[in-house]
């Protein structure tokens, strides 16, 4: 008996809390982009300063 693979296309399923860049913080109900708290970034940042943020780090 061969079991196959479960095959999930795109993100279908997938629930990440936190990764290398991001952070989602479910208490307070905010998502961090690279230290940065995203409500800050849309709010305060030029759209220079976050197209380096996303490119560069």
């Amino acid at each position: 008996m061969t079991l196959k693979p479960e095959i999930k296309w795109g993100l279908e399923g997938v629930y990440v809390k936190e990764s290398s860049i991001c952070l989602i913080d479910l208490d307070n109900a905010k998502i961090y982009y690279r230290g940065y708290e995203l409500s800050d970034l849309a709010l305060k940042s030029t759209f220079e300063e976050t197209a380096y943020l996303i490119l560069r780090g």
